[in-house]
């Protein structure tokens, strides 16, 4: 299948830890961080730094993959800087056009399916769908492969 074909050249794909993501899609911080000094040199003058570095918290398990299905829904074609092809195609099926409720459903699904970890997509739902802002809610259940029910929102 072309979804199988997908996963299957699919150099970077989702694992059961990623990056976590804010509620504005910002890498989030680890709790608590650490005073680093660094001499900077500009133009010939050197002058100490001082900052603040924190570790990225990683989202695991259920959570992660939930995030990577996310992540997979809202990204457009020629979004992903190195996997330009990576995406739905947007601006095709919705731009301009009247967006079909089975088409955006049938992408969502392969989307999500794309994800490494999930087994199977057990609903799309879409509550509404504005016709003027193109803005669409809604929620997508899936199962991963360890068994695990999940749904993220639109």
């Amino acid at each position: 299948s072309r979804i199988q074909q997908a996963r299957e050249d699919d150099d970077m794909s989702h694992t059961r830890k990623t990056l976590m993501l804010n509620d504005k899609w910002d890498l989030c911080l680890a709790p608590g961080y650490v005073w680093r000094k660094k001499i900077v040199e500009v133009d010939g003058v050197k002058t100490e730094v001082e900052y603040k570095a924190s570790p990225l918290q990683i989202a695991e398990g259920g959570y992660a993959t939930a995030q990577n299905v996310a992540n997979e829904c809202r990204l457009f074609t020629n979004d992903a800087y190195f996997e330009q092809e990576r995406g739905i195609p947007y601006y095709i099926i919705a731009l301009g056009h009247k967006v079909s409720p089975s088409v955006l459903r049938a992408r969502l699904h392969d989307a999500a399916l794309l994800v490494e970890d999930v087994a199977e997509v057990t609903e799309i739902k879409l509550d509404a769908l504005d016709t003027e802002t193109r803005r669409i809610t809604g929620d997508i259940q899936f199962t991963s492969k360890e068994g695990e029910n999940a749904a993220i929102n639109l």
